[in-house]
């Protein structure tokens, strides 16, 4: 039974109280804080791998280039990740990425420990944030598979509260725990909430819908789908 037929054969549940729901919400929650905590993190590397800024030019080169490490993935790979997200298994394509994304935040203090050297932080933060462009369309895409389609809208947006309340709490809370127990603590912390959404991802029964079978993927075809997503973003 799908979630649109059980929601016409009774009324549907409170979302919160729906198992696969609430282990999407929870462990979302949690690793977006992380998330936050993951960002002023990175800005505790920066500041004492320049000495607290004690080069201006050089710590703003740097500074730009983080932020371009962060952005750089959306600009390249985002128009390319829909159409694969649309032919993987939703439920494992998020677990994946949530599995990479908690050892490359645990590889940061590690290698930069072991080299000292801020260029292969950078490598690992662009590789992090290449996981986010195909994490998040897989997301989104699951949403609607674990509730009825008359609680969509409420889903996405206890979702967007989710995101909301762990920017305002990592916002709070993330700056403390770097000043008083420092990046790398604050890094540990963030791949833990990783592995806490994998859990909850790994709770959630596979229910993908069966897909209408599709022609044989060419690259043609391939590239037909990214021109219609870019089309349809830019109407």
């Amino acid at each position: 039974m799908t979630p649109d037929d059980a929601g016409a054969a009774a009324p549907s549940r409170p979302l919160l109280a729906q198992r696969d729901f609430s282990a999407l919400w929870w462990g979302q929650l949690i690793s977006i804080l992380g998330d936050r905590l993951n960002y002023l993190a990175l800005g505790g590397l920066l500041l004492a791998h320049t000495g607290r800024y004690a080069d201006t030019g050089r710590s703003s080169l740097l500074l730009g280039l983080l932020g371009y490490c962060m952005l750089a993935p959306v600009l390249l790979f985002a128009p390319f990740a829909g159409p694969l997200v649309d032919r993987w298994n939703l439920r494992r394509t998020l677990i994946v990425s949530d599995a990479v994304r908690g050892l490359l935040v645990l590889l940061i203090p590690i290698v930069y420990s072991a080299t000292h050297h801020i260029g292969a932080v950078f490598v690992l933060v662009f590789l992090l944030f290449t996981c986010n462009v195909f994490f998040l369309p897989a997301k989104s895409a699951m949403t609607p598979e674990l509730v009825p389609a008359s609680q969509l809208l409420a889903a996405n947006t206890l979702l967007s509260v989710a995101g909301i309340a762990a920017t305002a709490v990592g916002a709070l809370v993330g700056g403390w725990v770097v000043d008083h127990w420092g990046w790398v603590a604050a890094m540990w912390f963030d791949a833990v909430t990783y592995l806490v959404s994998v859990v909850s991802l790994l709770v959630l029964r596979d229910r993908q819908q069966p897909r209408a079978p599709r022609p044989e993927t060419t690259l043609a075809s391939y590239l037909g789908e990214v021109g219609q997503g870019l089309r349809v973003k830019n109407s």
